[in-house]
């Protein structure tokens, strides 16, 4: 599921996250990261001359996607918002598939 897209100096960043846990971030339509994440994991890579790190933050209103530009954080207008509703529906879902899961393997 798409949780953020970013325009930083004329190309897409894509920040995704699956139920399993695993994050991905994309720059226009290329993947330059994925890695296993419950809690959210920091997300590393280069445009021009500037280093960029993004993690994922869950909050009150859903959950949101942090970018730190140089070290320094910075505000960048996200694209694709989730609301907190879903990330619930979600967390329903996976919370039944592991009860579903572990009463099919202990049978």
């Amino acid at each position: 599921m798409k949780y953020a897209e970013y325009i930083i100096d004329a190309n897409k960043v894509e920040f995704f996250n699956s139920v399993i846990g695993v994050e991905e971030v994309f720059i226009n339509n290329e993947k330059i990261s994925s890695k296993f994440s419950l809690f959210g994991k920091q997300h590393f890579f280069t445009i021009g001359d500037d280093n960029y790190g993004v993690n994922a933050q869950i909050d009150l209103t859903g959950i949101s996607v942090k970018v730190h530009k140089n070290g320094v954080p910075v505000e960048l207008k996200n694209k694709h918002k989730i609301g907190i509703l879903p990330l619930i529906a979600l967390g329903i879902f996976g919370f039944v598939i592991g009860i579903a899961s572990g009463y099919f393997l202990m049978h």
